[in-house]
């Protein structure tokens, strides 16, 4: 019988075939979409994926041997972006299903996690029985995501080795990540925030591991790009969990890093969608007390709306954004002066 690494079957030609389709797939979501079909070029990425995966079934199937952990794991690869697809053409019904598949080839365990209530909920009327308990909870959570890490770790670790000359370990272990950060913003917004928060975690750890996982290492691009969006998803979701402080942990940590290379490119976003958002941080330490780090995300963002060719008009967006950033930086001085006063 013949087999996936023998003379009647070329995987190398099966690696080759996976890096083209997801290319394909991937210029297609790029291109303009027409108004009147919106969705017609990511509709048409799909379909390409959709086969690619009725490929690799059967190549399972009909082939189950040594190899078979490596064809499993660029089928997961696949459901992945499907995953990101269902969701950019607003149909996470379609998103949801895949993201699972994804995660049970590339990071078992995932899948299984739910959205099991909120630690501490029943304790609100003793506030120490219940940052006992959300305490005890963030360990539990901290575990599992570790736990999730090393799991995935050694799955994609496994099945590149199982590929012709360890191949597509970084992109496995990039997919891992990817249908990790998916799936938590599709339960994020069917506003399950803890489950979100527990596949996030898992991301992060995955993110964190000193041995990166697979035959290679990620490339520094695509880890460090992951990395952004999983710390730009906590932010979000400790927001919905009433978690301000993590929040504002995440939030910071995120503007820090759209500020990439030796100029302050923002990472894709715009001068002055980020001096909105540290502004809206500066709010933040203001009511904690945090007056210093108020004080520096105000100046941030007014340097950064001047980047934006700021005209001073407080009617205009980028006047407005300085206004707010002054009025802040005024919120922030007489909250350090009440401070030495009483």
């Amino acid at each position: 019988m013949a087999t996936l690494l023998d003379d009647a079957f070329d995987a190398a030609a099966l690696a080759k075939a996976q890096d083209e389709i997801l290319a394909e797939a991937e210029r297609l979501s790029a291109l303009p979409q027409p108004e009147k079909t919106p969705f017609e070029h990511k509709y048409a990425a799909r379909e390409l994926l959709r086969e690619r995966c009725k490929v690799l079934v059967l190549e399972i199937a009909l082939r189950v041997n040594e190899a078979t952990p490596w064809v499993r794991a660029l089928l997961g690869e696949v459901e992945a972006v499907l995953g990101d697809i269902g969701y950019d053409v607003e149909e996470p019904h379609e998103a949801d299903p895949c993201y699972a598949r994804a995660l049970e080839a590339l990071a078992p365990g995932a899948d299984a996690l739910n959205d099991a209530g909120d630690p501490g909920a029943d304790d609100d009327d003793d506030n120490a029985a219940a940052e006992e308990t959300r305490a005890r909870a963030a360990e539990a959570d901290a575990a599992t995501a570790q736990t999730i890490a090393a799991a995935s770790a050694a799955r994609v670790r496994a099945a590149a080795a199982a590929g012709p000359k360890r191949a597509r370990g970084a992109e496995l272990g990039a997919a891992a990540l990817r249908a990790l950060n998916g799936a938590a913003v599709l339960w994020q917004g069917r506003e399950q925030s803890r489950r979100a928060f527990r596949l996030l975690k898992a991301a992060e750890a995955l993110e964190s591991l000193p041995k990166i996982p697979g035959a290679a290492a990620f490339d520094p691009a695509t880890l460090e790009e992951s990395k952004t969006k999983t710390i730009y998803y906590l932010a979000q979701v400790c927001a919905s969990l009433s978690d301000g402080v993590s929040a504002a942990n995440y939030c910071a940590q995120t503007l820090e890093r759209q500020l990439v290379g030796p100029a302050p490119s923002f990472d894709g976003v715009t001068p002055l969608a980020w001096a909105k958002n540290c502004v809206g941080l500066a709010r933040f330490f203001v009511d904690q007390g945090a007056v210093l780090d108020a004080m520096s995300c105000c100046r941030a963002g007014v340097a950064a709306a001047r980047l934006d060719g700021i005209d001073g008009d407080p009617d205009q967006p980028r006047g407005s954004v300085v206004a707010d950033a002054y009025k802040c930086w005024a919120q922030a001085h007489v909250s350090e002066a009440a401070s030495q006063f009483f």
